[in-house]
C-alpha cells in the first residue's frame, strides 16, 4: 500500500495494469508474521503450503479507503498497460527485475487462475485490515 502514496501524492492516482474491479490479495506483514510463528510451532505440519490474506479488496475499495482518510474526493484508479507499468517504475528508480516482477504480478491478477489455488483452499483471513494501517498511511502521506 506504500508504493501507492507517491501517485497518489503527484497525480492523485493509483496506478496498476489490472483494473479496478480485479479483487486482490492483500496482506500485511503482521500476519505474515503471525503465520510463519504458527507454522513454525505446528509439530504436525510437515510439508505445503500455508497462505494468508489479510483482506481481499478491489481497486475500487482501496481507493476509497484512501481519498476519505486523505481527503482526496478526486482520488482515481489508472489502469495502464504492462509495458507503461514497467516504464514508468524503471523511470523512477526500480530495478530491471523489480519493475519486471511487478509487472508480471499485476498482468497476472487479470487472469482468475492467479488466485485459483489460494481461492480453493479458503485460507483464513489475517487480523489486519486496511483500516487499521491507514494511520501510518496518512501520516506517510503528509510527510
Amino acid at each position: 500500500m506504500y508504493g501507492n502514496l507517491a501517485t497518489i501524492k503527484a497525480q492523485h492516482a493509483i496506478v496498476h495494469n489490472f483494473s479496478d474491479g480485479v479483487q486482490t490479495g492483500w496482506t500485511d506483514p503482521k500476519d505474515i508474521s503471525a503465520t510463519i510463528v504458527s507454522a513454525l510451532n505446528d509439530d504436525t505440519l510437515t510439508t505445503g503450503v500455508r497462505y494468508v490474506i489479510s483482506q481481499w479488496l478491489t481497486g475500487k475499495q482501496i481507493v476509497a479507503a484512501f481519498a476519505k482518510a486523505l481527503n482526496l474526493p478526486d482520488l482515481h484508479w489508472v489502469e495502464v498497460t504492462d509495458d507503461q507499468l514497467k516504464a514508468s517504475m524503471l523511470q523512477s528508480g526500480a530495478s530491471e527485475d523489480n519493475a519486471q516482477g511487478f509487472t508480471l504480478m499485476g498482468s497476472a491478477q487479470r487472469n482468475a487462475s492467479f488466485y485459483a489455488d489460494l481461492r480453493a483452499n479458503a485460507p483464513e483471513l489475517g487480523s489486519v485490515k486496511l483500516s487499521d494501517i491507514m494511520p501510518g498511511l496518512v501520516a506517510a502521506y503528509q510527510k
